[in-house]
């Protein structure tokens, strides 16, 4: 049974003995994963692709390990409390893990050793919310420390990608306006090769299009203990809110035609374009009304949605999502009677979510009739 540990020992026997155990070996079988032939081989040291995520999971599921399809065995995991939640045809028809932007993270194993070759870096993702200072991908030791990072550029629209050297020294460029809330793209890293703690050019797109470039370090030969998805070392900086789709990292520099046919595979993987459509409108008129243990929604349409997200939470807590589909009205139930609970709804298709609507709140409670022996008019 795939996921299943098993224990295993072995012994020598002849006609009138057997040997005693030997000593065991622990054993948990699983679907081989392997990178796609789309893919160029060479360097290939990280695939993170949340359809892999979606092997015997369920849609709404926290997902604590994040198999990597690389062939190293460096699967992402998320501390208690941390894992993002496992969000099945939501990208292009494909799966994505849903960041809160408050607490969920991933960590990475120690490695990511050698980047003397180049770097190229691949990330498919669609921020819910633009988080302060928010990383997609960060690799390194600690603060200063070996690091590798691809995140927002501070408070603005664009991204920032930095390395250090062997001193700890940064060496960093800002990108043209690239993070659209609710939009997914493939945001890209390519870096040159060159000696450990040389100066060295790097260029940063998205879906393809070159949005920055500069002059930054090659990071020193050594090995990465505190590698991390969706959070940073600085407590300045926010967590990443929203969805990511896939990692690919390449500890060498692809060739301007492998660069090519990744992002080419991408796009058409998850439905993107280089012209990405605009935003979906927002859906209005969010109403609620309340019953025994239940409360009722409604909504108006958006031209060009194909369906709807109702998301739900109590107090000051984070968003869950508790409905998604094509109709314009919700009956969430099995609630407690007495306990107030915040509603949104948002409007989606293939590649693209809106923002959230404005919140109503609504309180279930018993619904009081009045006795048959009243006349009713």
């Amino acid at each position: 049974v795939n996921g299943t540990a098993y224990g295993y020992v072995v012994t020598a026997y002849d006609a009138t003995r057997e040997s005693a155990y030997s000593s065991e070996v622990q054993a948990t079988p699983m679907v081989v994963l392997a990178p796609p032939a789309e893919l160029p081989s060479g360097g290939l040291v990280l695939l993170l692709d949340a359809g892999n995520a979606a092997l015997g999971a369920a849609d709404g599921s926290a997902v604590s390990t994040w198999r990597d399809a690389s062939g190293g065995g460096r699967d992402a995991v998320a501390g208690a409390g941390r894992a993002p939640i496992l969000a099945t045809g939501s990208l292009g028809g494909d799966a994505v893990l849903r960041f809160d932007g408050q607490d969920d993270g991933m960590d990475l194993p120690a490695g990511f050793t050698d980047f003397t070759s180049g770097l190229t870096m691949f990330v498919v993702a669609r921020p819910t919310a633009v988080r302060t200072g928010s990383k997609l991908v960060l690799l390194g030791s600690g603060a200063g420390q070996g690091n590798v990072a691809l995140g927002r550029n501070g408070d603005g629209a664009g991204l920032q990608y930095f390395t250090t050297d062997g001193s700890g020294n940064y060496g960093w460029f800002a990108t043209a306006d690239a993070l659209v809330a609710n939009e997914a793209a493939v945001y890209a890293v390519a870096q040159e090769g060159g000696a450990a703690s040389s100066a060295v050019t790097a260029t940063v797109s998205r879906n393809g299009v070159v949005v920055g470039s500069g002059t930054v370090w090659v990071p020193p030969v050594m090995t990465r203990t505190q590698s991390r998805i969706g959070y940073s070392y600085w407590g300045s900086d926010g967590a990443f809110a929203g969805d990511v789709a896939e990692v690919i990292l390449y500890s060498r520099a692809l060739s301007g035609a492998e660069q090519s046919a990744v992002t080419a595979y991408l796009l058409d993987k998850y439905g993107l374009s280089a012209t990405p459509a605009p935003p979906l409108g927002v859906p209005a008129g969010l109403s609620a009304g309340v019953g025994d243990g239940q409360v009722t929604l409604g909504w108006g349409g958006v031209s060009g949605a194909t369906g709807y997200r109702v998301y739900r939470r109590t107090g000051g807590g984070t968003y869950v999502n508790v409905y998604q589909g094509a109709a314009t009205g919700y009956v969430d139930t099995g609630l407690v009677n007495g306990t107030a609970y915040g509603y949104v709804v948002t409007a989606y298709d293939a590649t693209r979510e809106s923002a959230y609507s404005s919140e109503v709140q609504a309180t279930p409670m018993v619904v009081l009739a009045p006795p048959a022996e009243l006349p009713s008019g």
